[in-house]
């Protein structure tokens, strides 16, 4: 039963499921550079304090890698109950709720406003990036053609119409087969199925000791490192890392220069104040 369940593809994926995939990985890494990046100047600039910096930032980031740590059993646990899109929509709404937060409330201690919107902002972040892997999954268990939505072209596999016309055939073929007096296809499948698992089981056995635990965990792995090949896993994973360095860049590169903009006609902590509102 557990096998037959690895087995079924996801037929329904379209191009906005991959988009908020590639979008999710995206974002996720953007706030997570941007809000560990701008904490340190935040104390200084917007809260004053000048000793003691050090202590705070290793303080609330030890503070934000526990409760992270806390969640995320329960992120997915979640995830298998009710999915990943209202995970994912939650997450990202905490995310903003807290950079807002620290924009309009946290002006003069760290403790308790800054801790408390930065775990604030440690659970909506992991709510996102504890379902991406989840995501991921996802896609590598359907039949989504990348290769001809980044060339911008139809995939044949997501329409409709490809499928209502492979059952008819099926159709069709079953009722010849049936007035031919034919066995079906699946019982011929399920017949060579049959002879396939009898002959494995009788290669994995060993043969009056020739054959001991380790070599059968090395076929075992080599057929999984050949099964990995035909799926092309490995380069959908590698989509992951590549929207999500260019989420970290695009947070260097744009974000943390808000603060600079916003600061040529205001002080640098209300400057400060006003990106975590903006990128709230």
């Amino acid at each position: 039963m557990a096998e037959s369940k690895s087995k079924v593809k996801i037929t329904n994926y379209t191009s906005l499921n991959f988009i908020a995939f590639l979008l999710s990985c995206f974002s996720g890494v953007m706030f997570a550079v941007f809000i560990s990046s701008t904490q340190t100047y935040y104390i200084t600039d917007v809260l004053g304090i000048g000793a003691g910096i050090g202590n705070y930032i290793g303080t609330l980031s030890f503070a934000d890698e526990l409760l992270s740590m806390l969640l995320v059993p329960f992120v997915g646990a979640m995830a298998d109950r009710i999915g990943t899109r209202p995970l994912l929509c939650l997450g990202f709404f905490v995310v903003g709720i807290s950079l807002i937060g620290f924009g309009l409330f946290v002006h003069n201690s760290v403790f308790p406003a800054m801790y408390f919107w930065r775990l604030l902002f440690s659970s909506g972040l992991t709510c996102c990036m504890g379902v991406l892997v989840v995501m991921l999954l996802e896609l590598n268990n359907s039949n989504f053609d990348i290769r001809g939505f980044f060339s911008f072209k139809s995939t044949g596999a997501n329409s409709l119409e490809d499928f209502d016309q492979s059952d008819a055939i099926r159709q069709t073929l079953a009722q010849a087969s049936e007035s031919l007096g034919l066995p079906d296809e699946d019982d011929n499948n399920n017949n060579t199925q049959t002879n396939r698992d009898y002959d494995d089981n009788l290669e994995q056995q060993p043969l009056n000791g020739s054959l001991d635990d380790s070599e059968i965990v090395t076929n075992t792995a080599h057929g999984v490192n050949e099964l990995n090949k035909k799926r092309n896993d490995g380069k959908r994973a590698s989509l992951m890392g590549t929207f999500s360095g260019l989420g970290a860049v695009f947070a260097v590169f744009f974000l943390l220069r808000l603060p600079v903009w916003f600061g040529q006609n205001n002080p640098a902590g209300v400057a400060l104040r006003r990106t975590y509102i903006s990128v709230g």
